[in-house]
């Protein structure tokens, strides 16, 4: 099972009646002959190092994520947003070139923190949806390299093609 512990993505393992057998590395712990009362929860960190939680701690400081929070904080991000300045006629406007491997930055990162935007919950894509209100099942889907156009109002989700038909890079913001 994944958890965040104060930002960090761990696995945790904790003894319950439907676990089935445990993982080698869990295996490995309890093999070890390390003491562990009956609730704790033991925590694999990145670097391998482990550490035991006792039920109190592990409540507070353990949130156990869904599958598109693990895939989300999995995603290793290489670089920062390349935010884009594009003009359609005479106005200029922001948009950005649906990427997974990049941080969002700026105005990107604030429709993100806003929970407006965020990966689909499908593991074998990266998908966006960006929540609109008033749009059919109130949401607008937007695969890799499709664009994301920031007209300060609203927001469109364009494919490539139609991205170039309609707007002209100025520059990157």
């Amino acid at each position: 099972m994944k958890a965040s512990l104060r930002g960090e993505l761990v696995e945790i393992w904790h003894k319950s009646s439907e676990e089935p057998e445990p993982e080698q590395w869990v295996q490995d712990v309890l093999d070890s002959g390390m003491t562990m009362a009956k609730h704790d929860v033991i925590v694999k960190h990145a670097n391998g190092n482990i550490e035991i939680f006792d039920n109190i701690k592990a409540l507070k400081e353990l949130n156990l994520l869904s599958a598109p929070q693990v895939r989300v904080m999995m995603m290793k991000k290489v670089r920062d947003a390349e935010l884009l300045k594009v003009k359609n006629g005479f106005e200029t406007i922001d948009a950005w070139q649906i990427n997974p491997e990049e941080e969002p930055i700026g105005w990107l990162k604030t429709v993100f923190d806003k929970e407006q935007l965020y990966w689909d919950e499908l593991p074998e894509t990266h998908t966006l949806i960006l929540k609109s209100p008033g749009f059919y099942l109130g949401a607008i889907i937007g695969p890799i390299g499709y664009y994301l156009v920031n007209s300060g109002n609203h927001f469109r989700m364009l494919s490539e093609r139609d991205f170039h038909k309609q707007y002209q890079v100025v520059e990157e913001a």
